[in-house]
Parts: structure tokens; sequence; C-alpha cells
């Protein structure tokens, strides 16, 4: 019964029965909300970064980095319940443009520029790889809550594009 968007017909009778001469006529009319649900809904936004703690403790650090990713105009989502691989195959799965892991600090080292939050930016198989212009952009905007040193050697061997360190 509430199927119809389009209705009309011929409506001879009408302007005799308001009371003017008989007049052939024929109308239609489209409701608006009905035509409006014809329309397939819009794709919804991809995260243009998933952010992805490397264990359950980096939870809470990655959580902060989406929000301020987020603050700086950037769509950010974290994969709270997913660690490591897991985290991974749900930014492809989102269609995440980049992937932003947060490791705890690894080795002994104690330099300064190594201490803190070890973070490695990527793109998902499928893209091309993550562009200096990329980094730039989550770098400045993490550089707004954190003091971000950027492209230092971890002691365990692994690259990491940034160390995450609380602002003084």
């Amino acid at each position: 019964a509430q199927g119809t968007v389009v209705g009309g017909g011929r409506y001879d009778g009408l302007i005799e029965t308001l009371g003017g001469p008989h007049t052939p006529a024929v109308g239609w009319a489209a409701g608006i909300e009905r035509l409006g649900m014809l329309i397939d809904a819009p794709v919804g936004e991809r995260p243009f970064l998933f952010v992805i703690p490397d264990e359950k403790g980096d939870r809470e650090l990655a959580a902060t980095i989406a929000n301020v990713l987020r603050g700086s105009g950037i769509f950010a989502q974290v994969a709270f319940n997913a660690n490591g691989k897991r985290g991974f195959e749900l930014a492809a799965k989102a269609g995440a443009r980049a992937r932003l892991v947060v490791r705890r600090q690894q080795g002994t080292s104690g330099l300064p520029q190594r201490l803190g939050h070890h973070i490695v930016v990527n793109e998902p198989e499928g893209y091309s790889v993550t562009d200096s212009a990329l980094r730039e952009v989550i770098f400045s905007a993490l550089a707004i809550a954190f003091t971000v040193v950027r492209h230092e050697r971890a002691d365990s061997g692994y690259w990491v594009d940034a160390v995450l360190q609380p602002k003084q």
C-alpha cells in the first residue's frame, strides 16, 4: 500500500466537481520521500587511517592517537579488539588508505630519542608505498599532542617512522 512512488491518471470530472465546466484532464504526483528511498544509500566513508595497537597495552595510546588525528581533520579508526595481523586484516577490509601501527619501545638502549612509543605508517596491499607527504600530514597532526622524533632505528632492527614521546 505504501509502495507507490509516482501516481496519476485521468481527472475528467475534477473541475466539474469543484463547480467548473466539464474539462478533460490528466495529472500525476511524486512523493519526494519515496523517490529518496529509491536512491542507494551512500557508501560509507572509508577510514583514511587505521590505527593498530601492537599489543593490548597499546590500545589506550592508539585511541589517543586516533582522537588527535580526528581533531586535525584526519579520519581515523582504531582496531580495538585486534592486534597485529588481525588489525591489518581489518584495515584492508575497511578500505583504509594507510595503517599506523603503535608499538611499545623495544630494547633497552635508553637513548632519549628511542624512548616512547614507536609508530610505523604503511599502506595495505594494493596501494603504493606510503609517500612522505602522507607521513608529514600524520606527523604534523601528532605533533599537537606529542613530541615526534622521526625516522629512528629501533634496537630490535625493525624500522620505525617515528617515536612518540609525551610533550614536556
